[in-house]
């Protein structure tokens, strides 16, 4: 509703208007009563209108429509920048416009003071006033919507939908009848200039609503931006269009996913009160820093995004969580009624084992020549930050059937595989016994780790891991034992700067590394561990010299903040355009952070707008998108890159790129820290291992590229899996869909047969597919795929490292874990990480990094702008 002021502001513009026009025709018709008087008349300067001579009423209507198009000038742009509905401003110039546009219709059509109408016919050439009829019914179109519009301002109500699109096109009418009957057909010259000033007005609205406003999905426009898009996609899919039409056209995938492909677990009503972890209370200093466990990220909804209650006392453990809460679990981009796991024999069929040995299993290396070796130990690092299942649990293990000549029945027969550890928060017999016997929503998850992008591989995602990390310690008789006080000005304990054993594990026998997670463990984890430790005591050291009165608590979670930023910048704008490298990527992704505006812009004048799309996504404000902010089961899925792995790591010299020795990954490749050989061999050191990695190549993701030591790895507590038998039956088991199934729901065309699936790397793949899988009626089992292996099968588009079906979760999660992060999306301010910290993350990079803590690096990183791409052959340059 306008308010006061406003409305006796427009009220008294619209009377001095009035006046000014009567008081303008008056005078025009006395010029050209003087014209007519001297024997001369004046030129004709639009040859559509008539010659009848014009008068008082004559200017009256030509007046009127002017001062109605100039008052359109505010009403048009008010409109095109409101966000959802008109405001008050809207309102008033709206009304006012319609007004003049009546009065000129009066003027122009009906008797005024008696009967005018030589002033609207004329006798020698076609009418004056052309068409009567069309403007009388935009007339009264017009007075029904500002009527519309008064009631719905009075009754404070919002604008329904249909009213909006009612609008919309009223309004376009409008603006383009204004247009055309002021700059077309006008005989006067200040008509004229005021239809110019009106489509200058709109053009430069539309500009700054698109650049600055964020992006209204619901409004028409967006809904015409998807719909233009999808009916490109029918004929051609985006990496198929030029660059720029690749970049909008994914932005419009992303719109539509985010509409439909975002679906809430937290809603499931919790159905075992006692696994349901107890919520603290909310402390100031929430505000300004990430809780380890990633409470109050939303305030909210404080649980969002959590991990679940490691529990207690000395032998708390994030991996063995007994309770939950529903903001924990795993989220779906699947709507929950289809995420039911599949019962009986059907959710062993095929035999997963099989799929692993005749589809998966490794015959040759096949690289990945775009990257370099630090690219999958840097997935595996993210990964570890974004989720974790938990300890599976031994209780009914899942079997799978082996075939005759299957070695694996040296060991067991079935091969038995513990199942997902079950979300704590849910009791399936009460709910099937209060549902007639069956579960009303499917199976549920719970994430040990926090959701958020918050480093916690790192830090750890409760307060007993954290303080282990920051304990000093002292040798006694052999070994690291704590000292009772934290490390000073908030660093990490290193030893050497580099990791060291943990003395606190839970198992002796297991020496794992003193780090937030250190599950899975090998070289390339001790890499990017051992750099991040060192990062985050160098951010201590800056934030030290620029708040010297800062304690080492406040240091340790100011130095933490900016080590994740930096960590999720990296991600975003260097692992990502090296592992998608398709031009519109390289664009996309570095926008993510930077905007459209680009980084240069970006570092001299800073954010431009609130549009993510031009500005990025630190600070344009956080947006769930009508769903709690999770990470997902199917984005769990396609992450499940392990072909990335080689089956050895050729270790070069960081001086001259000599080859020094080739080792097998079980030859001190892969294993827990006290295992790693690579790091205790004599002739090279931490930083040749750091090169080795950068020049070597990573494997494809493909088909029969999984590393084989994956499919018979030995845990640390002795048990042998088959990672690849495992990757499989997890997704069935989590209602993962299988691969057509999830072509639907991620809006893509399904295969009809496997001869879809031909890759040019594997010859004679459709038929290996129809072994597998087999046929129905003489029809390939094409809904039987499972969707790991749909996904190895796709052959990218260019320049990617993966199939374009695992890209639609990618681009719609990799946003989604930085506009929901208040802490990315809101508070990304100097307030909260100060401008040093802010000035950190900008400025610095994989490859800074890198330099700053092994400077030997130099030569091998001359040139290099991404860190995850080939470093320099040194060996090249030396020959």
């Amino acid at each position: 509703m306008p308010s006061r002021h406003l409305f006796k502001f427009v009220v008294v513009l619209v009377l001095l208007l009035m006046a000014g026009a009567w008081w303008a025709a008056d005078f025009q018709a006395m010029q050209m009563q003087r014209w007519l008087a001297s024997g001369h008349l004046p030129p004709l300067s639009n040859p559509w209108k008539g010659t009848s001579t014009p008068d008082v009423w004559y200017y009256l209507t030509i007046n009127t429509i002017f001062v109605s198009i100039l008052l359109l000038i505010p009403a048009i742009s008010a409109f095109i920048l409101r966000r959802r509905a008109g405001g008050p401003c809207w309102l008033m110039f709206w009304t006012a416009a319609w007004l003049f546009f009546a009065l000129h219709l009066w003027f122009g059509v009906h008797d005024v003071l008696g009967s005018i109408e030589r002033v609207f016919h004329d006798t020698q050439t076609p009418p004056r006033v052309t068409n009567p009829g069309g403007d009388t019914v935009m007339s009264l179109w017009w007075t029904v919507d500002v009527v519309i519009a008064w009631v719905i301002a009075l009754a404070a109500r919002p604008t329904p939908r249909w009213v909006r699109i009612e609008r919309w096109i009223l309004t376009n009418l409008i603006f383009g009848a204004a247009l055309i009957a002021s700059i077309v057909f006008s005989s006067n010259g200040y008509v004229r200039t005021g239809g110019i000033l009106l489509l200058l007005a709109a053009i430069a609205s539309a500009i700054y609503r698109v650049v600055v406003y964020p992006f209204d999905h619901a409004s028409v426009g967006g809904h015409i931006y998807k719909w233009f898009f999808q009916a490109i996609n029918l004929v051609w899919p985006w990496h198929r269009l030029s660059t720029w039409w690749a970049v909008f056209n994914i932005g419009a995938l992303r719109v539509v996913l985010r509409e439909k492909n975002l679906h809430d677990t937290s809603i499931i009503p919790v159905s075992n009160p006692a696994g349901l972890a107890t919520l603290p209370p909310f402390q100031s200093c929430d505000l300004m820093q990430r809780n380890l466990d990633g409470l109050y990220n939303d305030l909210s909804k404080p649980e969002m995004g959590s991990s679940s209650d490691p529990g207690r006392g000395e032998n708390a453990n994030s991996m063995y969580f007994t309770k939950s809460n529903p903001g924990a679990r795993f989220g779906r981009n699947i709507p929950l009624k289809e995420a039911f796991p599949e019962e009986g024999p059907a959710l062993m069929t095929p035999s997963p084992r099989l799929i692993s040995s005749d589809l998966l299993a490794r015959k040759t290396f096949i690289p990945a020549t775009t990257l370099n070796y630090l690219a999958a130990a840097w997935i595996q690092f993210e990964t570890h930050d974004w989720f974790n299942h938990g300890e599976p649990v031994a209780e009914d293990p899942l079997h799978v059937d082996l075939a005759d000549n299957d070695p694996w029945r040296e060991r067991a027969c079935p091969m038995k595989i513990r199942r997902t550890r079950p979300d704590p928060t849910r009791d399936y017999a009460r709910e099937r016994a209060e549902n007639g016997g069956k579960l009303k929503y499917p199976p549920s998850y719970a994430n040990a780790e926090s959701h958020w992008w918050d480093a916690s591989q790192i830090y750890g995602s409760d307060r007993q891991t954290t303080d282990r990390l920051r304990a000093q310690r002292r040798l006694e008789n052999g070994k690291l034992v704590q000292t009772g006080q934290p490390m000073p000005d908030g660093k990490l304990y290193l030893d050497g700067d580099n990791l060291v054993i943990d003395p606190s594990a839970l198992d002796d026998k297991l020496e794992t590394a003193l780090t937030g997670f250190s599950g899975n463990w090998w070289a390339g984890l001790s890499l990017l561990h051992t750099l991040f430790a060192r990062e985050h005591n160098a951010i201590c050291d800056e934030l030290k010299r620029h708040n010297p009165d800062w304690d080492g608590d406040r240091l340790f979670h100011g130095a933490r903040m900016v080590n994740a930023a930096l960590m999720a910048k990296i991600h975003t704008v260097e692992w990502t355009p090296a592992i998608l490298s398709h031009p519109a990527l390289q664009i996309g992704m570095k926008a993510n952070w930077w905007g459209l505006q680009t980084e240069r812009l970006y570092r001299a004048i800073g954010r431009i707008s609130e549009n993510e799309a031009f500005s990025g996504m630190p600070l344009s404000g956080v947006d769930h998108n009508g769903a709690d902010y999770c990470l997902t089961e199917e984005f769990v899925s396609v992450y499940r890159l392990h072909p990335l792995m080689r089956d050895d790591l050729p270790v070069r010299s960081a001086t001259d790129g000599r080859l020094l020795a080739t080792l097998d990954n079980s030859e001190g490749v892969i294993g827990n820290i006290d295992e790693l050989g690579v790091f205790k061999r004599d002739g090279w050191d931490f930083t040749d291992v750091f090169y080795s990695f950068g020049v070597a190549h990573p494997g494809a993701i493909t088909v029969h590229n999984y590393p084989n030591l994956l499919r018979e790895l030995i845990r640390p507590n002795g048990e042998v899996v088959d990672l690849a038998t495992i990757d499989i039956v997890r997704d069935r088991e989590r209602g993962v869909p299988r691969y057509n199934r999830f072509l639907k729901f991620l809006h893509k065309k399904p295969i009809t047969s496997f001869d879809d699936l031909a890759n040019p790397l594997h010859p004679g793949l459709p038929e290996e597919l129809r072994r597998l899988y087999g046929q129905t009626n003489g029809q390939d089992n094409v809904d039987r795929v499972d969707l790991m292996v749909g996904l190895f099968c796709e052959t990218p588009p260019p320049g990617f490292g993966f199939s374009d079906t695992a890209f639609r979760i990618f681009i719609l999660m990799a946003s989604r874990r930085l506009k929901s992060d208040r802490f990315i999306a809101k508070d990304f301010t100097a307030d909260v990480y100060t401008a040093a910290g802010i000035d950190w993350v900008i400025n610095n990079s994989l490859v800074t990094m890198l330099l700053r803590h092994f400077p030997r690096l130099g030569p091998a990183l001359y040139g290099i702008t991404n860190g995850f791409k080939p470093w320099n052959d040194l060996e090249i340059k030396r020959s």
